[in-house]
């Protein structure tokens, strides 16, 4: 890890880090590779748009059509990675060469702020843009400032907010985050969470051919003249065979624990948690894990849980479809436990893995039941494209957890 880890955190022109990243990608010696890009929606990411086309898709890529090569890209406000946008470019780039050998998926994601020198200072999130003054990152900056309502803001407000740390409050007090720095220090947070969704996606998913991904977090520095970007930290995940391993080095996720300093007239950003690699979380284990505290507790003394039971003690024998079964056990649970029911679904890998935030919820405020809902009905709407044996395997896991909860023991 070390030709990239040596740039994190600091400054760079565009085509030096994409050199970098070519530089880390080539000594994996794969036999094809692929991409996927994740920018702001801003047309300001033009330029980091262009460097990487330059520096990396033109070199690395199959072309797609005579003389063109193009990476897989989504452009969304926010720069938010789109959950199975990582699973789809692996399907694309999923050509006959790495059948005998492997590939590499490159993930880039680019949040993005402006820097303007005034003085002896940098103003951070403001700069002129068409000759009056704008925002940069526009969308994170409503974030910031407490905005609400539209799809993007929510999704950005749920990802700033998981995992018990509130970032959008840290990055409003003073006394955590200097007000100068508000802007730059949202979008290397933003940069950093986006990463951890597209691993988790790519934890959850096993590739079609042995694949390589290399997910970096970057902030593209929007300047009057050239843009500038920071490489934030990346994520090394070799899916090549079992047992697989997912390591990350570069900055945390908690922005109050950011520093910024100038060397040479460049930033160069640093936290306690850059300097050593360490292992991506299993975040369904975790779930799994705080579940043991839980069972479904006084669930067994309810008149409809023992009929639900005895009914469902019949599916051995009955000829109904375990869709029909799993369907009513979802919707009796639903009622009766929901918390520890939903932190079941997704530790077993019945809900998606796009509702990690959600299920940290269950785990950090015991009883809720709005988040533990959303789950459930998540996965009883994907019930019509499950097929007959997933869904029989949903069934038998959720009746074995229910059997072994203490209620049930109790009751027995």
């Amino acid at each position: 890890m070390i030709s990239l880890a040596q740039f994190t955190g600091k400054e760079h022109r565009l085509d030096e880090l994409a050199r970098a990243l070519r530089t880390h990608v080539g000594h994996l010696r794969a036999n094809s590779h692929g991409a996927l890009q994740v920018t702001c929606s801003d047309e300001s990411e033009r330029e980091c748009c262009d460097a990487f086309q330059q520096g990396i898709v033109d070199d690395l890529l199959p072309s797609l059509k005579f003389a063109r090569k193009s990476a897989a890209r989504t452009a969304s406000l926010g720069g938010r990675y789109e959950w199975g946008s990582a699973r789809l470019a692996e399907e694309h780039y999923a050509v006959e060469e790495s059948r005998s050998g492997f590939k590499v998926i490159l993930v880039k994601i680019n949040s993005h702020v402006s820097a303007e020198d005034k003085g002896d200072r940098q103003v951070f999130g403001r700069m002129s843009r068409y000759h009056r003054e704008s925002t940069y990152c526009s969308a994170l900056d409503q974030l910031l400032q407490g905005r609400r309502g539209s799809a993007y803001l929510e999704q950005l407000h749920e990802t700033f907010l998981s995992e018990r740390l509130d970032r959008i409050a840290l990055l409003n007090d003073p006394d955590r985050v200097d007000p100068q720095c508000r802007n730059l220090f949202v979008a290397v947070a933003n940069a950093r969470l986006q990463a951890r969704k597209a691993i988790l996606d790519i934890q959850d998913y096993h590739p079609l051919t042995p694949t390589y991904f290399v997910v970096g977090a970057f902030v593209t520095i929007n300047r009057e003249r050239h843009d500038t970007e920071v490489l934030c930290g990346f994520y090394n995940a070799d899916c090549r065979k079992a047992p697989r391993e997912f390591l990350y080095q570069g900055l945390g996720d908690d922005p109050s624990l950011y520093r910024v300093d100038s060397l040479n007239g460049k930033l160069q950003l640093t936290d306690p948690n850059a300097e050593k690699p360490r292992r991506a979380r299993d975040h369904r284990k975790l779930v799994s894990e705080a579940l043991k505290s839980h069972g479904l507790e006084l669930v067994s003394t309810r008149p409809e849980f023992k009929d639900w039971l005895h009914q469902a003690g019949l599916r051995t024998s009955s000829h109904l479809p375990a869709k029909q079964l799993l369907q009513g056990l979802l919707l009796v649970l639903g009622e009766l436990a929901p918390v520890p029911v939903a932190m079941f679904l997704f530790a077993s890998g019945v809900a998606g893995i796009y509702n990690t935030f959600g299920a940290h919820k269950l785990i950090e405020e015991d009883g809720n039941r709005d988040t533990a809902d959303r789950i459930i009905v998540d996965v009883r709407k994907s019930l019509k494209s499950m097929s007959s044996k997933e869904a029989e395997i949903a069934l038998t896991r959720l009746m074995d957890f229910v059997h072994a909860s203490p209620a049930s023991q109790e009751n027995d």
